[in-house]
């Protein structure tokens, strides 16, 4: 299920390791989960956007580094997970352009019953990666700036976002839902909406609410014209 956009693929990033972390809460209440492990191959502009969210939040930020093979250290990345963790989030391709081994740090991280996030900085690469859903990410987003947008001397831009649907729930921004009306034609309306700042204030899953939805437009259009098969 994807939302209806977020600001960029930074905010994206921030927004799903709260996420991640609301998912983690509610399923293991009786344990502490307070820290989030950081690939240290992100964009290190998304990785600052993660620390100002943690910061004002109170949680833990570690961070671990690359091998020499450009990869996340897969020893260092169990040596990180524990009980406290909630979330890892890695990026691929990452911040050096190499291939991250996904399906390794995917399941390292439900081994720890953790939260996996991958970030995309780059949808095209999808046409040749394998997907994050065959790899068993649970939240995937990214910058979707490449497709069909400018690169309006630096913005704007928008951020995509989706997760599995079992946790549609605790996603944060808007969620258009397929309807039909009175008449039995095909219509579109805003679904959770309950779920959002307008509506439950400080108790909202975030306080994202417009974006930028002239760029995704832009995006579905020329998705449209790739199709099914890009």
């Amino acid at each position: 299920v994807s939302n209806a956009g977020m600001y960029d693929g930074a905010s994206a990033l921030a927004e799903a390791v709260m996420m991640g972390f609301r998912l983690t809460a509610d399923k293991y209440r009786k344990e502490t989960r307070e820290a989030v492990v950081l690939a240290g191959a992100i964009h290190p502009e998304y990785a600052h956007t993660v620390k100002t969210y943690c910061e004002t939040t109170g949680l833990k930020l570690v961070t671990v580094g690359a091998g020499e093979d450009g990869r996340v250290d897969q020893d260092a990345l169990k040596q990180a997970l524990n009980r406290e963790v909630a979330v890892v989030a890695t990026q691929s391709p990452n911040f050096f352009g190499v291939i991250e081994d996904v399906e390794a740090i995917v399941k390292a991280t439900h081994d720890n019953e953790a939260m996996a996030v991958q970030l995309i900085a780059e949808p095209v690469s999808l046409s040749l990666l394998q997907t994050p859903a065959e790899a068993g990410i649970d939240i995937c987003v990214g910058e979707g700036q490449a497709i069909g947008n400018h690169m309006f001397m630096g913005g704007p831009a928008f951020g995509f976002f989706a997760s599995r649907k079992e946790y549609v729930r605790k996603m944060p921004g808007r969620i258009v839902s397929e309807t039909t009306d009175r008449d039995g034609r095909r219509a579109f309306a805003l679904a959770l909406a309950t779920r959002e700042q307008h509506i439950r204030r400080e108790k909202a899953t975030s306080n994202i609410c417009t974006n930028q939805a002239l760029c995704a437009l832009r995006a579905l259009v020329q998705l449209a014209a790739w199709g099914k098969g890009g």
